[in-house]
Order: C-alpha cells, then sequence, then structure tokens
C-alpha cells in the first residue's frame, strides 16, 4: 500500500479535483437548503459527495480499479454539473458548476497522463 508522499502530484492534484468539486457542490446544496427550505435540495449533493469522495480517497491506494472507478464518477459528475451550467438558476451556481466540471474532467486527464498510469501499474517505468 502506497502512501501520499509515493503517490504522484497527478494522482494527487486529480483526487483534490474529484474532492473539491464535490465539497463545493454539496455546500451549493445546502446554501440552497438553507435559502429556499426543503431537505430534498441536499441529497443528490450528499450522494455525489459521498461518491466522488470515496473514489478521489481511493486513488491513492494505487489499484487500476479504483482508477477506473474514480474516471467514472468524474465523468458522470461532469455531466451532473453540466446541468446546472446549462439550467436557467442563479448566475453563481452556473459559474461554480462550470468550475466544477472543469475539474472532473482535468481530473481525468490527470489519471491519463504517464506518471499516473506508471503509479497504478499500467506502464513500465522509464517508458513514455
Amino acid at each position: 500500500m502506497s502512501t501520499v508522499t509515493d503517490t504522484p502530484v497527478e494522482v494527487r492534484v486529480a483526487a483534490g479535483t474529484l474532492a473539491g468539486g464535490a465539497a463545493l457542490f454539496l455546500l451549493v446544496g445546502l446554501v440552497r437548503w438553507l435559502t429556499e427550505g426543503g431537505f430534498d435540495v441536499v441529497g443528490l449533493p450528499l450522494v455525489v459527495f459521498l461518491a466522488a469522495g470515496s473514489s478521489a480517497a481511493g486513488l491513492f491506494t494505487g489499484r487500476i480499479g479504483l482508477r477506473i472507478f474514480a474516471m467514472v464518477i468524474a465523468s458522470l459528475t461532469a455531466l451532473l454539473y453540466l446541468q446546472f451550467v446549462l439550467s436557467d438558476g442563479f448566475w453563481w451556481v452556473r459559474v461554480l458548476g462550470g468550475l466544477a466540471a472543469a475539474g472532473a474532467v482535468y481530473a481525468v486527464v490527470l489519471l491519463n497522463t504517464g506518471p499516473a498510469r506508471q503509479f497504478f501499474g499500467l506502464e513500465a517505468p522509464g517508458r513514455s
């Protein structure tokens, strides 16, 4: 099992953007809950936060299956965040949704870089 210091920067940044976007989405849900009322606006952000947070934490183990899981979660959350960008809501929710979607796509790109692929055992060290 690897530690955080053994993990490449690309994997750490990907995990941070996944968890950060999900935390931002949860924060928007909490703000909407406090201003609009109704706990139903927090349900989906909470599920996304749990899924993205667990996949981000799983990236540090170096297991290839968790890399694929994180990429699937990042792709699905990017599509979900884009739903908020295209919606007819507040401008700040749309801007935050766009930033979170860009971060999720960036996480997928980072998980496909050479150092990340070597960390997950998909490439031999020294090959480009």
